[in-house]
């Protein structure tokens, strides 16, 4: 007898600017809405990724994802761009190709809640959106 398969979980994607300050808050939220049954996925950038330590039996049993996103690096590993604008543009592009590619998994990204530092996401995911909409309508 086959089990019945689970309804995929919502998915959320959390967006803090990348300070502590504004991290911890962001993943407190993404423990309580994982207690409450949904998928999160926390996005840092990848100069800060390489010095978050990840406890192992921590990561094993959290189901919080962390992902990745441009914040102008150079080759050294430090931020290049000094202006807003080159964060921006970088984190834009790198944050519309992970959200595409989360739309493209098993479970998509149904929400994304951003720092309202970066006021910028929300058109990134109203962008990414359109395009997967546009891209399911049925050809006439």
């Amino acid at each position: 007898m086959e089990s019945p398969q689970k309804p995929p979980q919502a998915h959320t994607l959390l967006f803090p600017l990348p300070v502590q300050g504004h991290i911890t808050p962001m993943l407190q939220f993404a423990k309580r809405l994982v207690s409450r049954g949904l998928k999160a996925t926390l996005v840092t950038t990848l100069h800060l990724s390489k010095s978050i330590r990840i406890d192992p039996s921590a990561a094993a049993s959290s189901s919080i994802n962390i992902e990745t996103v441009s914040d102008c690096q150079g080759g050294d590993g430090q931020p290049q761009g000094k202006s807003s604008e080159a964060h921006q543009m970088s984190g834009s592009r790198t944050l519309a190709e992970l959200i595409r590619e989360l739309d493209r998994s098993a479970q998509p990204v149904i929400a994304v809640v951003y720092d309202g530092f970066m006021p910028w996401a929300l058109d990134v995911a109203k962008q990414c959106k359109l395009e997967l909409l546009s891209s399911r309508r049925p050809a006439r």
